[in-house]
Parts: C-alpha cells; structure tokens; sequence
C-alpha cells in the first residue's frame, strides 16, 4: 500500500515547473521544502523500500501514476528519478 505522505508527495510536482528549476535536483528541492520532517521521514522510507525492491521501472511507473501525480516521468527513468529524489531528501 503506497504511503498517503508519498501520494500527496507525488502531487507537489507541477507539470511545466521544471523548466522554472535550474536543475532536476533543485525541482525535487522545490517539491521537498513543502514537507514537514514527519511528512518527509515517510517519503524517504518509502522511497528507500522502492530503490531496495526488485520492481522494474514500469511497476515503478505504475506506482507513481497511482498516485494522481501533477507531474509525469519519462518511461524508463523511473528509478533514476526516484534516486534523485532520495539524494535530496537525504540532503
């Protein structure tokens, strides 16, 4: 079962705000600032079990669509956008 924290986490992504960002890492920054510690400890244990997972890239993808996201990721770099995110969580 996807976390509630995540689904909303997925939904701080707005389509067309990461031409706003000066990179992918300051994108996720963007969407990680509106997180409360709570908010983002869940994120990144759940993030954590994902990346941990034997799940290929379109269950990832599915996970994502799954959770009404604002904010679409190109196929097959799921994994790679879900490691940024950790990297900047872990910031």
């Amino acid at each position: 079962m996807v976390p509630m924290e995540f689904k909303r986490f997925t939904r701080l992504f707005l389509q067309g705000s990461h031409e706003r960002a000066k990179d992918m890492p300051e994108f996720i920054r963007q969407a990680a600032r509106l997180l409360d510690p709570a908010q983002k400890s869940a994120v990144q244990a759940y993030i954590a079990e994902l990346l941990g997972s034997s799940l290929d890239e379109r269950a990832l993808n599915d996970i994502w669509v799954s959770c009404s996201p604002n904010y679409w990721i190109d196929e097959g770099t799921m994994r790679d956008f879900l490691g940024e995110v950790q990297k900047v969580l872990d910031e």
